[in-house]
Parts: structure tokens; sequence; C-alpha cells
């Protein structure tokens, strides 16, 4: 479960951050694999990755994937069906209602893991009427 995730857009230094979440501010699951494996020296290693798929709504406008949002059916679906159910997962869309908001370039620093990465952008170009609803669906 997670509360949110971030996308950028712009190019180059100007990449504006933005932070995408349940309007209502609750949890969300979020589609993912993990293995754990042994490496050629015998090293036990946990790895995991996020499923993406193609961008809805504004976060189209964002980027072209976006992380695989699992409703709650789907998400014991996910967990609990063979690979090969599972992979009809893939073309369900959740449908909550999500906001896309700018926020600060402080995010962009892997050492920052604080509240200050969800602070709105102060930036000219990150107005407020940026904060955009949208449905999954």
């Amino acid at each position: 479960m997670v509360d949110g995730f971030y996308e950028w857009s712009g190019t180059g230094r100007s990449r504006q951050p933005h932070y995408v979440h349940l309007a209502g501010a609750g949890p969300f699951a979020i589609a993912a694999v993990w293995d754990s494996w042994t490496s050629a020296e015998g090293t036990v290693l946990e790895t995991c990755a996020v499923v993406t798929t193609a961008a809805r709504g504004p976060v189209a406008r964002l980027h072209h994937r976006m992380p695989l949002v699992l409703g709650a059916e789907a998400r014991e679906r996910w967990l609990t069906a063979s690979p090969e159910e599972a992979r009809a997962v893939v073309n369900e869309g959740e449908s909550e209602r999500f906001l896309v908001v700018p926020v600060s370039t402080w995010v962009n620093d892997v050492k920052h893991d604080d509240p200050r990465c969800l602070e709105p952008a102060t930036r000219p170009e990150a107005r407020p009427d940026r904060q955009t609803p949208f449905g999954f669906g």
C-alpha cells in the first residue's frame, strides 16, 4: 500500500515534480512483483519491481506510464492468482479519484525523506488550479 507516487513534467533542469494521490488522502495498492534468489556468490537477494501500465488522465500529460493501481478485488486476485490469471488484472483500471499536485523540488534528492517532499511548489508555473482530480477507468 502507498499513499501516492511522484511523476515529473518538463525537461532538463526545469523538471517539475508532481505528487499523485487519492483525493481522500487514503492508501491504495499498486501492483509489484517480488523474488528471493541466490546470487552466484551465494548471497540471498530480495528484489521487487513496480508494475506499470499506460498512464491515464492528467498523468498521461506528464509521462507515458504510471504504476498499476489495484482496487480491492483486483488486489486480492493479483496476490492469489496464477501468473496467467494475474495478467488479466493488468488490463483493468482502478476507478478511484486522484489528484496531481505540483510539489517542491525538495523531493528530487534521495536523501530527503520527510514531509517537505509533499509541500506544494512555490514556483510561478505551479499554480493551485493544476490540482486536477481524475478518475481511472
